[in-house]
């Protein structure tokens, strides 16, 4: 019988084969355990010799939100001081807006723009009486009240539910409070220029001045006012720069402001008088045609400027708030020959400063942020 080609009888063959699987598993056992000690061992990887990138790239979302954010945020106070007292018209870009109660347009306008506005001036005051008493109005709610804010009984607030002072704390700013007191009858709807008598009175501005300092001692938060008397006849200009004189003298010393709203048309000297006795002149820079009279436009770029550069020769830019209108007239006017009426509309700016206002009609202005 033939023997097989891997006949072994004395397992010769077996034996060197043994001895090489047991070396390669001690080998094997001895690189896995290098292996995870070396996995186990913290080591310090040199560098690679490498340049050194120049720019570091970023995912183009993140790249254009940081440039957004570079460009386009908008010019804000650079200082963590009070609106009030930082120098108008030195670049802190400071914003101020009008504020009403009795629109509901304004109220949202005020919510919207609430992060971009340090200055408000809400129309809150009234004086209209000979007297001088210093009254409020419960314009937002039914039935309209009107009431006088000093009394037998105390300070009475303005702010309606506090709605203004809630809406600043929820959104974590700093906007101060300027109350705006004009000669506005609520009832009438009408500019009241009877206030002359109360002018002309020493003893009635007297009242007025004494109610405005208990007024603002009672609501710390307000750091002044804001006066707008408006259709005061001729001969009651010298009282009323008597009465703005009065309140600027009582309310420096304590570190309250007094802001006051005049008329591009008013005279020259009575911008010199101002510049002396106030805190801020709010610029009433349109208006150049009124409802009453012929179309055109509320304040075209040419009359806009000349007036800025004739007030700024009086009165120092520190003391000056540009205000722009923000709203437009409807005029009807006949058409020769024909029984129909055609009627024009200028349209609303687009932006504007102090959210601005018709001078002598009901004051119907939006919140609007505004830089000065």
């Amino acid at each position: 019988m033939n023997r097989q080609i891997f006949f072994d009888p004395q397992r010769k063959r077996w034996k060197r084969l043994r001895r090489i699987l047991d070396a390669v598993a001690v080998v094997s056992t001895v690189i896995l355990v290098l292996f995870f000690l070396n996995v186990v061992k913290n080591q310090h990887l040199p560098e690679l010799l490498l340049p050194t990138p120049k720019r570091n790239y970023r995912a183009i979302q993140e790249q254009a939100a940081a440039i957004k954010a570079k460009y386009l945020r908008p010019a804000r106070r650079k200082t963590s001081r009070k609106p009030s007292e930082i120098p108008f018209n030195s670049g802190e870009g400071l914003r101020a807006a009008y504020y009403v109660d009795d629109d509901a347009g304004s109220f949202a306008s005020l919510k919207n723009h609430i992060h971009q506005i340090d200055i408000l001036f809400p129309v809150w005051l009234y004086v209209t009486k000979q007297d001088g008493t210093l009254q409020g109005a419960s314009i937002a709610q039914a039935p309209l009240r009107i009431y006088n804010v000093v009394d037998a009984h105390g300070v009475h607030s303005v702010d309606p539910q506090n709605k203004i002072h809630d809406l600043i704390s929820a959104a974590h700013e700093d906007t101060e409070i300027f109350p705006l007191i004009k000669n506005y009858d609520v009832l009438t709807q009408q500019w009241e220029p009877g206030v002359s008598a109360m002018l002309k009175d020493p003893a009635a501005r007297k009242n007025l001045e004494r109610q405005l300092g208990i007024f603002l001692a009672a609501n710390p938060s307000y750091r002044g006012i804001s006066l707008d008397l408006e259709d005061l006849p001729d001969d009651a200009q010298a009282n009323y720069n008597s009465l703005i004189e009065e309140l600027y003298s009582q309310m420096h010393p304590k570190n309250l402001r007094l802001f006051v709203n005049q008329s591009v048309g008013a005279d020259d000297s009575e911008f010199a008088e101002l510049a002396k006795n106030t805190d801020g002149i709010l610029l009433m820079n349109y208006d150049q045609h009124e409802e009453t009279g012929s179309p055109g436009p509320i304040a075209a770029q040419d009359w806009f400027e000349a007036n800025l550069k004739r007030v700024l020769k009086i009165v120092p830019k520190e003391k000056v708030i540009c205000a722009i209108g923000n709203y437009g007239y409807n005029w009807t006017m006949s058409l020769a020959g024909r029984h129909h009426r055609r009627r024009y509309w200028i349209p609303k700016t687009s932006q504007c400063r102090t959210g601005g206002r018709r001078p002598r009609m009901p004051m119907r202005t939006y919140a609007w942020p505004a830089m000065n």
